[in-house]
């Protein structure tokens, strides 16, 4: 896709009605300082993800968490990306990044991807789903244990931020989203091993809830 020259500053002009802005497409998430909108923009189907600290007192409250010394989550969801693609991992595509700072201080940050062209598992293990669960979980572990065996740690690994798709040549391809959290760590050291354990706890309990696990862990439903 091409940008055109300036998009950075639409992105950030705080203007509702522009890309980016809380008026702009439709809403897919709503949160006090940030949000996700869907749009067709510049001839294809785009998320937009907005973090937004427009007040002092945001700017403050995000100290040490979301506004410094660290990246904002907008460019750490950017890294991630760029990481699974160039690491052979099927990923919404990275469009742009834009982010304005006053000193040291995040005042905004937006992301835009691609969509991947399928929903997140809730909906695959769901009752509207034509696929049998024991598919969708095997390719879900399948995932998780590439992203481990080269150093990958999510550490906000939830079906609701795993999407998929049918592709004809693979069958059901699975994307990680929503990573501002990751970790790369050397596969098989200590670090990693608690890395993986972290991972493995938190997607287990979000596969409970909808009353599954993964293949080989005590299940619920098979």
């Amino acid at each position: 896709m091409s940008i055109p020259a300036g998009i950075g500053s639409q992105l950030l002009s705080g203007e509702d009605a522009a890309p980016g802005g809380r008026g702009f497409g439709d809403a897919v998430t709503d949160h006090r300082s940030s949000w996700v909108r869907t749009a067709h923009w510049l001839g294809s189907d785009c998320y937009f993800k907005t973090y937004d600290y427009p007040t002092r007192r945001d700017r403050w409250r995000g100290l040490a968490r979301t506004t410094v010394p660290n990246r904002s989550r907008a460019r750490r969801e950017w890294a991630a990306l760029h990481w699974l693609g160039a690491h052979g991992f099927a990923v919404a595509p990275p469009i742009a990044l834009a982010e304005a700072r006053i000193g040291p201080f995040l005042r905004r940050s937006v992301l835009v991807t691609g969509s991947y062209g399928g929903p997140d598992l809730r909906w695959w293990l769901g009752p509207e789903s034509m696929t049998e669960p024991a598919e969708v979980l095997h390719a879900l572990a399948d995932l998780v244990a590439a992203l481990h065996r080269q150093g990958f740690h999510d550490r906000n690994l939830d079906p609701r931020n795993v999407l998929a798709r049918r592709d004809a040549a693979v069958g059901l391809r699975l994307t990680k989203i929503d990573s501002p959290r990751f970790v790369l760590a050397r596969p098989g050291s200590r670090h990693a091993r608690r890395l993986v354990s972290a991972d493995l706890a938190r997607l287990d309990l979000g596969l409970r809830e909808l009353g599954f696990t993964l293949p080989g862990s005590p299940g619920i439903r098979s």
